[in-house]
């Protein structure tokens, strides 16, 4: 069998294979960084920025990864600003789908629970 871009083994041959052509990229994948955390941070990023009140003047805010994990080839992250909003957020990465989702959740109160009173 010839290799690619070489001429044929046969001699009754008379093509000279070539590299199929690579199939156009989807505009919206050409957008995605290498790096699929750093993705995760520019959805984020982009989500707390459209949402801020309009109301309120600009503010500047970093976007940071609290905790992250790979399972059954999937990514998830959860995601912090350091807007004072009292927000955070969920994002997944869904391997075979190529598709990232994003959860935005709004922190009410954080309780302590002490585990005795729940066996008490």
């Amino acid at each position: 069998m010839a290799e690619l871009g070489t001429k044929p083994v046969h001699e009754d041959a008379n093509e000279v294979l070539t590299p199929p052509e690579a199939p156009p990229r989807d505009p919206m994948e050409a957008e995605l960084p290498d790096d699929l955390t750093a993705a995760a941070i520019k959805i984020v990023e982009r989500y707390a920025d459209r949402h801020l009140d309009k109301s309120d003047t600009p503010q500047l805010f970093s976007v940071y990864v609290v905790w992250q994990c790979h399972i059954l080839g999937n990514r998830k992250w959860l995601i912090s600003t350091t807007l004072p909003d009292g927000m955070y957020y969920e994002v997944t990465y869904a391997a075979g789908a190529m598709q990232f989702y994003l959860d935005a959740y709004k922190k009410f109160e954080n309780v302590c629970i002490p585990a005795k009173r729940l066996y008490a």
